[in-house]
């Protein structure tokens, strides 16, 4: 089920059907007089977001001639293990394509601005600031210059790992944690305190075979 979240001039959307492994790559945007291109994609090649065309119709974002054709502009790399922690931006009061401007704030301090040439086209503020277990997986728009939603999902794989947060790491970093304690015990290595205190130095994302 989806969960949406009010805040201040937004909404968050529980992402249905997230990324396998939303850790974020990189990020690109097309904007002349409006922002009408945004993609996200994630290490694993996973791509979120909506290039429209001249007409406003969607484009496939898989397909890299369409990004190059329409957007025409570079990929912006994202440090391995970066997030996003806030959002902010203008809606568009043209009516038409994604939205006025868009920045996206990252937990190293990192920032990506994007921003429509047009002043006069600014229309009502949007703002949110991402929970801790949640990664940001997508920014919805209405092709009417708004974003009423942002994709999140609950995960804890860009945390240091502890206790509170393990449950919420992807089922095959649990299973690695739970082989690590059998060792651990099996060999008399040190007491599950200890074990949680070397863990607790290790992101989950550190766990994952990029190959």
């Amino acid at each position: 089920m989806s969960e949406i979240l009010e805040v201040g001039h937004t909404q968050i959307l529980e992402a249905i059907g997230p990324p396998t492994f939303p850790l974020l790559k990189r990020v690109i945007c097309g904007c002349d007089d409006a922002i009408h291109s945004l993609v996200f994609e994630f290490i694993n090649g996973e791509r979120r977001g909506l290039c429209l065309d001249e007409h406003n119709e969607p484009l496939s974002i898989m397909d890299d001639s369409n990004i190059d054709r329409r957007i025409g502009a570079d990929w912006v790399d994202i440090i391995y293990g970066d997030y996003i922690v806030a959002i902010e931006g203008y809606n568009l009061n043209a009516n038409e394509f994604l939205c006025h401007s868009v920045t996206l704030q990252f937990k190293s301090g990192f920032k990506v601005t994007y921003q429509s040439k047009k002043q006069a086209w600014r229309g009502d503020p949007f703002n949110y600031h991402v929970p801790p277990t949640k990664l940001v997986t997508n920014l919805v728009f209405l092709t009417n210059g708004t974003m009423p939603a942002i994709g999140v999902n609950t995960t804890s794989i860009h945390l240091a790992i502890t206790r509170e947060n393990v449950s919420l790491l992807p089922s095959q970093h649990r299973q690695l944690i739970i082989k690590l304690f059998i060792i651990f015990n099996k060999y008399s290595v040190a007491d599950q305190e200890v074990c949680w205190n070397i863990l607790s130095y290790i992101c989950g994302h550190h766990l994952y075979n990029q190959t």
